[in-house]
């Protein structure tokens, strides 16, 4: 995949029924539903909004702090408006709590280990809103804008570029989609005095921990791979991986650890050969990691349901998400079918082909019968 590839990812959104339209629908879609978050969701939640402007600049300098630790107050300050006027205290207070009820923002909570060796970490944590397709339409941001590097939204320090965050966060949120099913946690780790930080720790039910690094770069050095050999001398073997995730699969500097690019098979859930099961017949393999992305953020998704369940959401607005899922499954489904059916059944022969069109017609039956 090359950068613009990933920029493309990034601007798909993840929200079920969205992810396959055409770039002006997908930005109506996307400010329609931070509009609904202002004009509607705070107000069932029982808080008027005395502000709206105000909660949507506080909601884009939150989008500009993606994957930052920057406090608060900062966020806060930042969202100041033409005119100079400023939010106060009391009305952006409530802000971050309601906002994470309603599952827009994720943030990725300070990596608390119990050693003690490792007791002066930052308890921050870092910003992420639920989609990195919603982070960028509250910026305005284009595809040529962040490939060119172009300056978007409030002023909020970073290490790096916007695109360089956005890109985490688009790991970040199929790291925690495929952490939850094995049960794992995911955090962050920075060293109170920020000279160490490491992007994303899985740690597991064992209490041991896979350390990952998130770079916007094809080319992995040695100072790219510094908190990870630093963490490792740390909590020696219950350090299980260190990971380097970039643009490219490349191999890391003589450390023997793994470089992945962000589409890589590292994060497959879906057994090797799939549905179809003799290995050269896989016929969605050449959109395996899309495919991969997708199923990701469907199910990122469904955890959103289960969170709109635990709140006691209107019944309504819970079914109406549920037949999204269905649908972007559908379209799955849809897609896998055409794949099977020009690779799997085309490229068999004889008493093969009988066999795959059986068993094409068989899955085709059980989706009619859903």
């Amino acid at each position: 995949m090359a950068l613009e590839d990933y920029v493309d990812e990034i601007l798909a959104s993840g929200f079920p029924g969205l992810s396959n339209l055409g770039d002006r629908a997908l930005r109506l879609q996307l400010d329609g539903y931070s509009a609904r978050v202002v004009d509607r969701d705070f107000i069932e939640l029982g808080h008027q909004v005395r502000n709206p402007a105000g909660l949507r600049r506080w909601m884009t300098a939150y989008a500009a702090a993606t994957a930052t630790t920057t406090s608060f107050e900062k966020i806060r300050a930042a969202a100041t408006g033409d005119e100079g006027e400023q939010l106060s205290k009391d009305a952006a207070r409530p802000y971050r709590t309601i906002l994470e009820r309603l599952w827009i923002l994720d943030p990725v909570p300070a990596w608390q280990p119990t050693r003690r060796h490792l007791s002066r970490l930052s308890a921050a944590s870092k910003h992420h809103l639920v989609d990195p397709a919603l982070a960028a339409r509250l910026l305005g941001a284009t595809r040529e804008a962040l490939l060119e590097d172009q300056e978007l939204g409030p002023p909020i320090r970073r290490d790096g570029t916007l695109l360089g965050a956005l890109f985490e966060s688009l790991v970040t949120l199929c790291v925690r989609v495929y952490a939850q099913s094995a049960e794992a946690t995911v955090g962050h780790l920075r060293t109170f005095s920020g000279s160490r930080e490491i992007d994303l720790i899985v740690e597991g039910p064992a209490k041991r921990v896979v350390a990952i690094e998130v770079k916007l770069k094809r080319t992995i050095r040695d100072d790219d791979v510094n908190a990870l050999h630093w963490l490792q001398g740390q909590i020696g073997d219950e350090l299980l991986d260190a990971v380097v995730v970039n643009t490219r699969r490349s191999r890391l500097p003589a450390n023997g650890w793994n470089s992945r690019s962000a589409s890589s098979s590292a994060w497959s859930l879906i057994p090797p050969g799939g549905i179809c099961y003799s290995p050269p017949m896989v016929g969605y393999r050449e959109d395996k990691e899309k495919l991969l992305k997708r199923l990701a953020r469907v199910e990122g998704q469904v955890r959103g349901v289960s969170k709109m369940v635990e709140e006691e959401r209107y019944c309504i607005d819970v079914l109406t998400q549920i037949g999204a899922i269905q649908a972007a499954l559908d379209k799955v489904a849809l897609g896998l079918l055409d794949e099977h059916t020009r690779h799997c059944v085309v490229e068999a022969d004889g008493d093969e082909r009988v066999e795959k069109m059986d068993e094409l017609m068989a899955a085709v039956g059980r989706l009619v019968k859903r």
